[in-house]
């Protein structure tokens, strides 16, 4: 490893911050710049359908498979929304006194937050069982027992997992650059003490960003020998308290993109040039993010010597989600950034066993985009009067039919919406589909009757004729509006981040899409 340059800086992202003043000399601290709102909107994690008409072994978080009988005999358990972790043994294949909903969430087929059915079958006895960190969960490991289970459906461990830069099976393969497990205080990261926090190397071997007061950003840099057309970097991040965190990588201190994940299970894609700040994407996901425990977090950047700026996140070994739409941003990448945001404070990160790889991104295809006459179609179904406001958006990976969208930023704040997108999708069922995705993920409040008075889910008519469905909720910020058309199979998304659901209401009654 040769030069190692060091940064300390606060940074704007979601909630906003002031410059500090470095109480030591060694940390620099970035201009205070606000960042307007993001243009783009959520969209919702895509689950799949609960089974119906059907008995269940078992339900709830501590329910185990004990009594069950018959190797190979399939059971399924109901695992409510917002449940808490119970005890596992095993890896894969676990005990059959380990907790079933736990193992599902440990095994990447449910979250804590929403819950679902699950589906296990029993195996036999085994001599021993390994436990593992996955999906922001820890199991624990146990010696011979007589029963076992495993969760249908569950993903295969995915190499990744292991952290190693030259496995990445997204942008790689990646050669080897460097790794660090901070037991090392000079090996190259900025430390240092703001106002707002600290950012240091602890004993027990990891770099730990402290933030101190709610709203506050800071950011560590280190500097690689060489620019490099991709990265891959690889670490295990432990997040204590609400906040947001990730990784970012950078042309300078003040040119760079990454991703930031949070304690309610969200990610956000965001990029910096110039010291400004924007959100490229944000996607709510509900991926298994649990205040305390370490989850192993990877990011892939493509810069736009590659084509196009693209982005990519794994959370333990799975893929979270994807970016993939700019044609500017920087070119290379020769800085990697650990990013912190308290949401609350106190707020701190530990990160350890960080690896990066680099890779000219020749294997690398070329972006897909939609076709110019794609986007003008579906503009044509946006009012007039928003139009010039609007930018082709990537649709998300997670809703299957979906073919293009648009997102519009309508207003910087006031009252009413921020941001409107469109999304064209190929049937009605997709985009149905899509929509019982989002009343699924954002709609456990939307129990009321009018969209004006708060959350609800509904259908709406159109001059006497039922033409689809709407939904009004809470999300991570601020409130949202959802709603389908079945005349033109657009599903539609409005945001407001600082007034009503009767303004909210207000700007759908305006929104379309057109005929």
């Amino acid at each position: 490893m040769a030069i190692r340059s060091a940064v300390v800086a606060c940074l704007f992202l979601l909630m906003g911050c002031t410059a500090a003043t470095p109480a030591t000399p060694q940390p620099t601290a970035a201009s205070s710049v606000a960042a307007a709102p993001s243009a783009v909107p959520t969209v919702a994690f895509t689950l799949s359908p609960s089974p119906t008409g059907i008995g269940y072994a078992g339900s709830g978080w501590t329910a185990s498979a004990l009594g069950l009988e018959g190797v190979g005999a399939t059971f399924v358990f109901h695992c409510p929304a917002g449940g808490s972790a119970g005890t596992v043994w095993g890896s894969d294949v676990y005990t059959a006194d380990s907790s079933v909903c736990t193992a599902a969430v440990h095994a990447g087929v449910i979250t804590f937050g929403v819950g679902g059915d699950v589906t296990i079958e029993l195996r036999p006895g085994q001599d021993a069982y390994e436990g593992s960190t996955r999906f922001g969960l820890t199991t624990l490991s146990y010696p011979a027992y007589d029963s076992s289970f495993v969760v249908v459906g569950a993903p295969q461990p995915s190499p990744a997992a292991s952290a190693s830069p030259g496995q990445g099976e997204g942008f790689g393969p990646f050669q080897p650059l460097f790794s660090d497990d901070f037991s090392d205080p000079a090996s190259g990261w900025g430390t240092g003490t703001l106002a707002t926090g600290t950012i240091e190397y602890e004993v027990t071997g990891a770099l730990v960003v402290k933030i101190t007061q709610a709203g506050q950003s800071l950011r560590s840099t280190y500097r690689l020998d060489t620019a490099w057309n991709v990265l891959r970097i690889d670490a295990t991040v432990t997040p204590t308290g609400e906040g947001h965190f990730g990784l970012a990588c950078a042309a300078s201190l003040n040119e760079m993109v990454g991703a930031l994940v949070d304690t309610n299970g969200d990610l956000t894609f965001f990029r910096i040039t110039g010291g400004t700040v924007s959100v490229l994407s944000r996607q709510d996901t509900s991926l298994p993010i649990v205040a305390g425990m370490p989850v192993e977090i990877a990011l892939e950047c493509a810069g736009t010597a590659s084509a196009a700026t693209r982005l990519r996140v794994e959370i333990d070994g799975a893929l979270a989600g994807t970016y993939d739409g700019a044609d500017d941003g920087p070119a290379t990448f020769g800085e990697l950034a650990v990013v912190a945001e308290a949401v609350t404070a106190p707020f701190s990160v530990a990160v350890d066993e960080l690896s990066v790889g680099g890779s000219t991104g020749a294997n690398l295809p070329p972006p897909v985009r939609a076709s110019p006459s794609a986007v003008d179609d579906l503009l044509s179904h946006v009012p007039v009067q928003y139009r010039n406001r609007c930018q082709p958006t990537p649709v998300s990976m997670f809703e299957a039919g979906a073919l293009v969208a648009v997102a519009c930023s309508l207003q910087q704040s006031g009252a009413g919406a921020e941001i409107v997108e469109y999304v064209q999708f190929d049937s009605t069922a997709s985009m149905n589909a899509a929509y019982q995705a989002r009343v699924s993920h954002f709609g456990s409040q939307s129990t009321g009757t009018s969209c004006q008075n708060g959350p609800s889910e509904l259908s709406y008519s159109v001059g006497g004729v039922s033409v689809g469905r709407l939904l009004c909720a809470p999300q991570t910020a601020g409130i949202r509006l959802d709603w389908t058309d079945e005349r033109v199979n657009i599903l539609s998304y409005l945001a407001d981040f600082d007034s009503g659901y009767a303004e909210l209401y207000d700007s759908w009654l305006e929104a379309g899409p057109e005929q």
